[in-house]
């Protein structure tokens, strides 16, 4: 999971690794830290 979450926060496509909901969350989430940087 923390690979997961490392291929997410570098902007990479995880839908093949977790279920369409958590894709989206990890998006969601993505999107907010780019706000913030």
């Amino acid at each position: 999971s923390s690979l997961v979450r490392e291929i997410a926060r570098l902007g990479g496509d995880v839908s093949g690794f977790v279920p369409p909901a958590v894709a989206t969350a990890l998006r969601e989430a993505r999107r907010g830290d780019a706000v913030s940087e």
